[in-house]
């Protein structure tokens, strides 16, 4: 008599097909998911730490805004220096106090000093390191860009509805000829005097306001003058150092005028 014994159940294993060519087991599609699930949780818990780090920082920037002083008016807010001596392009924002620059010989530290007095309507020969102003340009540029920013904050701002928080003074230096032209503008950037006498005449005004005294030896120490100062020995030219600072020579020249 013929017996049909049963056969041992075998556990079949579910194929899924992922791409095409490819089959993978039901346990190893089980097993990317999971992986799959922890990268992306890992990912989003540093997409929020970077978030929290970065409200802290703009928090942490805020408190540290709230705690200065507001700007003065008259100190500079920006220098930028384009095709200037050793400068092709450089900006300077200072900060609220003091300020050091430091930097290797010929790195243009005395240069960015020059240029914030050039920038404001002084002359080469207040300077004192080149004769023309032709020499300020870089070399082999057509000319030289100086843009001091000031501030026009604080205690009686001059002309807060025309120029607004700051005022730029913009003095372009051409190579060919040394002749210069300078303009001003507000805020925004906006062009409020142009080239020619009106220009000028605007800018000693606004020096004027506030009080920027570039011909004072206690405003501006250019580096060669320093030198000099060392070496004097006479009390005469102390004392004329003395009268210079305390503006009593020009106090003289205009009551003789």
């Amino acid at each position: 008599k013929k017996i049909n014994l049963p056969r041992p159940s075998l556990r079949r294993r579910e194929i899924t097909q992922t791409k095409v060519g490819e089959l993978v087991s039901e346990g190893e599609v089980k097993r990317k998911r999971e992986e799959e699930t922890e990268i992306s949780a890992d990912s989003v818990v540093e997409r929020l730490k970077k978030k929290k780090l970065k409200q802290d920082s703009s928090e942490d920037a805020a408190k540290k805004s709230a705690r200065l002083p507001p700007a003065v008016r008259g100190h500079i807010a920006q220098v930028h220096l384009v095709d200037f001596m050793v400068h092709q392009d450089f900006t300077w924002r200072p900060g609220y106090n003091i300020n050091f620059i430091t930097g290797k010989n010929g790195s243009g530290k005395s240069s960015l000093l020059q240029g914030i007095v050039l920038g404001l309507m002084m002359g080469a020969r207040q300077v004192g390191r080149y004769s023309k102003l032709a020499e300020f340009v870089r070399k082999g540029s057509m000319k030289a860009v100086i843009a001091v920013t000031l501030h026009n904050t604080g205690d009686q701002p001059y002309k807060p509805d025309k120029y607004g928080d700051s005022i730029t003074f913009r003095r372009t230096i051409y190579s060919a000829g040394g002749r210069s032209c300078l303009e001003l503008l507000d805020k925004g950037g906006r062009l409020v005097f142009g080239q020619g006498r009106a220009a000028q005449e605007e800018a000693r005004a606004v020096l004027n306001h506030m009080d920027i005294q570039l011909e004072n030896p206690l405003t501006i120490l250019q580096q060669d003058h320093a030198k000099e100062m060392l070496q004097v020995e006479k009390p005469e030219k102390l004392y004329m150092f003395f009268e210079t600072a305390t503006m009593i020579s020009q106090c003289r020249e205009e009551y003789k005028k």
